[in-house]
């Protein structure tokens, strides 16, 4: 058991280059548990086994031993002996891997609201233009029937009137129809940008994914080897 625990430590060893200098926090290191002990020696008492990427709080070393406490969630530590082989500063791969998955959710899911508002954009601007085209077609009837009344017809201000309200209406809806047409270019262009850069995203999440699976199976296969 002891020299498995050894050979461990030398492939991590030689892996990873482990610093002779300590930081604050460490981490076990990636895909494997190892041995949690009461004192800094391997004839003390195994507290338990940590599991990779368990967070822990450096307190002192001791020639290869080094005097930690593991951070729990409730924030009550329990202190212990590891041996410093088994240490790294650095996040843990799959640690990463799960940060970077959680971004790319993230995204994708502004992606998914700036498409709503995308097709919200465009639902409004059909509207507004179909609105634009009866307006426009009421308009061209007034302007016949303002035509044949404007001589001598008695009702020629109540019609010259609603004339002018529809014409103001049809300037109205106009002028709308442009500002939304705008927002909505504005919007394709900031849409096509963020697929861009998702996509990118996406390929480094899958990139570093991959990669940190690939090392993972080496570091197993160095491991049990």
């Amino acid at each position: 058991m002891k020299r498995a625990f050894f050979l461990c430590g030398m492939v991590v060893l030689f892996v990873l280059c482990a610093a002779s200098s300590w930081a604050e926090k460490a981490y076990v290191t990636d895909r494997f548990k190892v041995t949690f002990r009461s004192g800094p020696s391997l004839e003390n008492k195994v507290v338990r086994m940590l599991p990779s990427g368990q967070e822990l709080e450096v307190l002192d070393t001791q020639g290869d031993w080094s005097h930690v406490r593991v951070i729990t969630e409730g924030g009550d530590g329990i202190d212990g002996w590891i041996l410093n082989r088994f240490l790294i500063e650095r996040l843990p791969w799959e640690k990463k891997a799960k940060i970077l998955e959680a971004r790319n959710q993230e995204l994708e899911a502004k992606l998914t609201m700036i498409d709503e508002k995308r097709k919200s954009a465009s639902s409004e601007n059909q509207q507004l233009s179909a609105e634009l085209k009866k307006t426009q077609v009421a308009l061209e009837g007034l302007k016949k029937k303002y035509e044949r009344l404007k001589k001598g017809a008695a009702s020629y201000l109540v019609l010259k009137n609603e004339y002018n309200r529809i014409k103001s209406t049809l300037e109205n809806n106009q002028k709308k129809l442009a500002e939304v047409t705008g927002e909505n270019e504005k919007l394709r262009s900031s849409e096509r940008r963020r697929w861009f850069i998702t996509g990118a995203l996406v390929l480094i999440c899958g990139w570093i994914i991959g990669l940190v699976m690939g090392r993972t199976r080496r570091r197993r296969r160095s491991i049990y080897d």
